[in-house]
Order: structure tokens, then C-alpha cells, then sequence
């Protein structure tokens, strides 16, 4: 059925006149910016439809002024995205092979996909793909809630296109996918569902819930690549509340088949959130996520966990380090322990498991994690090599000795000035020799 979205943006109520409505929460920019994309595409005679999050959260009545943006090109969004790159004096990312393309305009992002059809060689495989119309672009789709497509052009501008009554499913708060083999033909779709659940307050339709407790009985995740299991699970820590999709996934029973020592605890919620309040600089939230739902995790568990996904870069270094944290911080549980002394204990442990360990242990252990990162780690001595060279030392294994003994001094407070530094190291070559 094609229908109008309601002015005002109530799911459910498609009459009204959309092209305000679109215009009133795209505001003026993106509105400008998107009727010029439609007036290049009917140059070219390629339709242009507004899809995905922004045509959802119109028709919930959430806040608008999205700066990315999600387009279908019944055509070439190659060629579409090149074009409105030297019209708009943009700049355009191009992937020919996947018929996508990215185009930059300002402060806005255009996601541009050439509609098309899909076909699955085998469950879990990536989808053979092809040119078609709107309509085989939409039926292609995950989830009913995202079938919805808003026309771009000038004569039916903000009309609403809902194929699988993705408004009455919005409107009713249900997650449905559109055919019995969805989850079977893409398993991903189970962590994407659980993402649109806990984003939008979703939950599943008794038949869809169905189907996918079948394939997670069928063992679904195996056809998958680790790769694109783990690339969707770093998606999910990426959103604002990840607690939330992890409850999802767990109730689904979906949580133990990415790995049978994953669970989801109130505890672990209120990590998360503890963390995602605590706003630590310099490190990403959601690598402090993942950090603290493997904390608990056996030693074992976590190398079963890099074995089965194999993750690569910062975080394989990630959950080695929390081991080590792990490991380390016992020896601060009992407290009253030296500052030098949490300075060698905690050294060289990156600091994303350091705030996993920060959020999860208890006191003392919390605040002498929190000493080392805020202060004790970028203290600095005042001297270097250069005046042990000038005491007549020979260079050695033994500079690096007595520069940390030093520091160790400094962290303690034993000294402080740069004078009664190097009186330090005088006093030591004196008691060496």
C-alpha cells in the first residue's frame, strides 16, 4: 500500500500533508539539501526515496535534524552520488562493486544505495545482488519497520511507501521480519533486531519470536563469519545504553550463542551505565563495554573468546589486557598499598581494562586504579640519563635501575625538587661504588 504520513509524525495516522511535515523535521538545511539531490536524480531519471532511522524517528515523533542520511536510487547511486559531488560541491566515497556511495555536503552525510534485489546462496552467506526497483528493495529488508520510504521528488515529495505495515508495527511497538527464513538467510539480523528492540522499545511479534528461537536452535551463528559477528556485536556497544540490547539478547537466548560464558547480570547493567555516566577521557565507551562484559569472564573463557572471534589490533590487546588486570589488582584489594608501588603493579596495562577494573572492583582497589590513571601515571622525574653521564656513569641496564628507582621516590613523595632528585641519585652511585 502507498500512503501520507500525518504532519505532525504519529505513527499510525497517514493522512495530512507529508512534504511539511518531512520539512519541519529535516529543518530547513537538509530539506534544501535533499530536494536538490531529487531534482539532479529526475534529471537523470532516478527516483529518490528518504529510508532507514530518519523516516522512523519522523514517524514516532522524535527529535529530527539528522545530519546522516539514508537514500535508495531506483538507478545508479554511483553515478547519482558523483553528480551531486560537483553540483553541491560535496565529496563522494564510491563503492561501484556494492552499487553505494557516501556523499559529504557540509556538515551532512548522504548514504545513497541503488535499490535492489537479494538472493542467498547458502544461510549466513553474504546476498547476490542486482538492480530492481523500490518495491524489490524494501521486500529485501530485515525488519517490517524498516520497509518504510518517504518520495524525495518534487511532485510527490514526503509520500510514504509502506509494503509490510511498518507503521502499524511501529505504532503497536512490534519487531517483525518480513519472511520465515529471515533469520536463517542472515543471522545478523538477530543482533541488528536486538539494536532496533532496545533503541526504539520493541518487542518481538509472537511469530517472529518464533523464528528466531528456531534458528538459534539450528545453531544460525555458525554460518556466519567471527568477522561480521564481531563487527555487529561493536556496533551494538556503540549505542548509547548497550545494557539494554544485551538484556534483549539474553531473553532471546541469543547472548549464549555468541559464547555460552556471556551473561547478563543487573550487576553488569549497572556497570555499564556507572560507566557510561563516569565519562572517561581519552577512551571509547564502547571498548570500556566490551571490556566490562568479559571482566568476569574465566582466563580461559576469554582465550576461547579470541579464538572463536579472533579480534584483531586493540582489542585482542583489550582482553589479554584485562587478564592481566585481573591478575594485577589483587595485589591492591588489601590497600594502604604505596603509591610506587601501584605505579609497578598497574604499568603497562592499557587503560581501557584499568577503567573496566576502576568500574568493577570494589574499595580500596577502585580509587588507587583511579590514583594511577589520573595522576601517578603522568608523573614525570625532573631528571634524565644525561646527568647520570655527567656523574661519570657508564651507560647501561643500570640507568634504567636507578632512573626508576627515582621515580619510585618521587611517587612516594621521598623527594620532589629536581635538586633533591639528583642528591638521590648521588647518594645511590655513592652507596653502589
Amino acid at each position: 500500500m502507498t500512503s501520507t504520513v500525518h504532519p505532525a509524525g504519529a505513527a499510525g495516522d497517514n493522512s495530512g500533508v507529508a512534504g511539511e511535515a518531512l520539512s519541519r523535521f529535516l529543518g530547513s538545511q537538509a530539506t534544501t539539501l535533499l530536494r536538490q539531490a531529487a531534482a539532479h536524480a529526475a534529471k537523470l531519471s532516478m527516483p529518490l526515496y528518504l529510508v532507514g532511522g530518519a523516516v522512523r524517528d519522523l514517524l514516532l515523533g522524535l527529535p529530527g535534524a539528522q545530519l546522516d542520511l539514508d537514500l535508495v536510487v531506483v538507478g545508479d547511486a554511483v553515478a547519482l552520488a558523483e553528480d551531486l559531488a560537483v553540483a553541491l560541491g560535496g565529496a563522494a566515497q564510491t563503492h561501484p562493486e556494492f552499487g553505494t556511495a557516501t556523499l559529504q555536503v557540509g556538515a551532512f552525510v548522504l548514504d545513497l544505495v541503488t535499490a535492489r534485489a537479494e538472493s542467498y546462496a547458502r544461510p549466513g552467506a553474504l546476498p547476490d545482488v542486482r538492480p530492481a526497483s523500490l518495491r524489490d528493495d524494501l521486500l529485501r529488508r530485515d525488519f517490517t519497520v524498516n520497509t518504510l520510504a518517504l518520495d524525495l521528488g518534487q511532485a510527490s515529495y514526503g509520500r510514504l511507501t509502506d509494503l509490510c505495515d511498518g507503521v502499524a508495527d511501529l505504532r503497536c511497538g512490534l519487531l517483525r521480519v518480513l519472511h520465515d527464513r529471515s533469520f536463517l538467510d542472515d543471522p545478523t539480523r538477530i543482533l541488528r533486531g536486538a539494536r532496533l528492540a532496545a533503541r526504539l522499545g520493541l518487542t518481538l511479534e509472537p511469530h517472529t519470536a518464533a523464528l528466531l528461537a528456531a534458528a538459534l536452535a539450528q545453531n544460525a551463528f555458525a554460518t556466519v563469519t567471527p568477522q561480521r559477528l564481531l563487527g555487529e556485536i561493536c556496533l551494538a556497544l556503540h549505542e548509547p545504553a548497550p545494557e539494554h540490547i544485551l538484556a534483549a539478547l539474553a531473553a532471546w537466548g541469543a547472548l549464549a550463542a555468541l559464547h555460552p560464558a556471556l551473561h547478563h547480570t543487573p550487576q553488569l547493567e549497572r556497570q555499564l551505565a556507572r560507566a557510561r555516566n563516569a565519562a572517561f577521557p581519552a577512551v571509547d565507551p564502547a571498548d570500556v563495554a566490551l571490556a566490562l562484559i568479559t571482566y568476569d569472564l574465566s582466563p580461559a573463557a576469554r582465550e576461547d573468546l579470541i579464538a572463536r572471534y579472533q579480534p584483531q589490533g586493540s582489542h585482542m590487546r583489550l582482553l589479554r589486557d584485562i587478564t592481566k588486570a585481573r591478575e594485577q589488582v589483587e595485589l591492591l584489594r588489601a590497600g594502604a598499598v604505596a603509591n610506587s608501588v601501584v605505579d609497578r603493579v598497574l604499568r603497562g596495562i592499557g587503560e581501557v581494562a584499568l577503567r573496566a577494573a576502576q568500574i568493577v572492583e570494589p574499595e580500596p582497589a577502585a580509587e588507587l586504579i583511579a590514583r594511577y590513571l589520573d595522576e601517578l601515571r603522568g608523573v614525570q622525574i625532573a631528571v634524565d640519563g644525561v646527568f647520570l653521564k655527567q656523574m661519570g656513569l657508564a651507560p647501561g641496564p643500570c640507568y634504567r635501575e636507578l632512573l626508576e628507582g627515582l621515580r619510585a621516590a618521587v611517587l612516594d613523595g621521598i623527594v620532589t625538587t629536581k635538586e633533591e632528585q639528583e642528591g638521590w641519585l648521588r647518594m645511590r652511585l655513592s652507596v653502589e661504588r
